[in-house]
């Protein structure tokens, strides 16, 4: 019987350091994240990617869940509290048991307080969340979300991205 390994991760480097860095130019896009600190949020960001991994690890085996292989994209926000709060389903291309997995590994990021962004308590997060069996499957389910988050990126979403 295979496990499948549970990947979480980002866009690619360019991707996200183009969202991360939302210019003040941008200013008249009023949902344009603006980075206070570029080291304090890549720091921050490290961090909560090491959390939300650790919880991609135990999550299946706490919930006796075995995630189908895909892409799992949900969006939160922080609530009043500093935590997770809202967490929606966006896609998913694995099965109901990826969601359930996902869904949980948000809720331990904790307190996110701290990220270092403008305006941080109406801030938007997207997880985006590979399931793979093999570092083959994982690398082509990474090759077609970041297809998709160049699109996203391009139609104007602003989001602060998390994973791997």
């Amino acid at each position: 019987m295979k496990t499948p390994v549970k990947f979480a991760i980002a866009p690619a480097a360019a991707l996200a350091a183009a969202l991360a860095f939302a210019a003040p130019a941008a200013a008249e896009h009023s949902d344009a994240i603006v980075v206070t600190s570029p080291e304090k949020f890549a720091e921050w960001r490290e961090n909560a990617n090491a959390t939300l991994d650790r919880a991609l690890q135990r999550e299946p085996a706490r919930r006796n869940l075995r995630p189908a292989s895909g892409i799992v994209q949900l969006t939160f926000e922080m609530g009043d509290d500093g935590k997770p709060a809202n967490v929606e389903l966006v896609s998913n291309t694995g099965d109901g048991a990826s969601a359930r997995t996902a869904k949980h590994a948000i809720r331990w990021l904790g307190d996110m307080s701290d990220v270092p962004v403008a305006d941080a308590e109406n801030a938007q997060f997207l997880a985006n969340i590979i399931f793979a069996e093999s570092p083959r499957e994982y690398r082509e389910l990474n090759a077609e979300l970041q297809r998709t988050e160049r699109a996203r990126v391009a139609a104007g979403d602003d989001f602060i991205t998390l994973g791997g």
